[in-house]
């Protein structure tokens, strides 16, 4: 469902699917009119880590270090 749904976005055209998830994340370079829509801003900019920074957070809530391969 939408309210299962985690989105990430950074401009304009994300505004619509940003009110509609669950998990609302924007990057740090995110258009201003997005950021108010967002549950959480990347500290990194698009392109420049703000992916990985998002997949770390997933990681580390589910208690696996993001630093290690897991099998």
């Amino acid at each position: 469902t939408a309210a299962e749904t985690a989105y990430m976005g950074n401009d304009v055209n994300d505004a619509q699917c940003l009110k509609h998830v669950g998990l609302a994340i924007v990057v740090a370079d995110a258009h201003d009119s997005v950021k108010p829509l967002a549950h959480a801003i990347t500290t990194k900019p698009g392109g420049k880590g703000a992916v990985r920074e998002v997949v770390d957070w997933y990681l580390e809530a589910k208690g696996l270090d993001p630093y290690r391969v897991h099998a």
